[in-house]
């Protein structure tokens, strides 16, 4: 997969999270679109190819835990003690392509 492919597809996903995000302030709650979950478990799957030690799901991670980047911080990964950026879909491309020397650690 191509890096300014990953990027769209993953900042369509992160569009769709902030627009239901909004929705659930109006008390309005959708089902979750089969366009959203093809385009997850395709990047899902892209993203698998290139696993990283011990931590396949990287995807979840920045869309869900990190909320789309949002609550990244300084020291929340590290790469050797290098702090690794993971703010938006670029940082994500960047984080997952590392060799696979690399190890991160989570904090």
């Amino acid at each position: 997969m191509k890096k300014q492919q990953f990027i769209n597809l993953v900042n369509a996903l992160v569009a769709e999270i902030q627009y239901r995000q909004e929705l659930a302030k109006l008390d309005v709650e959708l089902a979750e679109s089969s366009t959203f979950t093809a385009i997850e478990e395709y990047l899902a799957s892209e993203i698998n190819l290139h696993p990283v030690d011990g931590y396949g799901d990287d995807l979840d991670y920045f869309l869900y835990e990190l909320d789309c980047g949002k609550k990244w911080k300084s020291g929340t990964i590290t790469i050797d003690g290098k702090d690794i950026k993971l703010r938006n879909a670029e940082d994500l491309w960047e984080m997952i392509n590392q060799t696979e020397e690399d190890r991160y650690e989570i904090q």
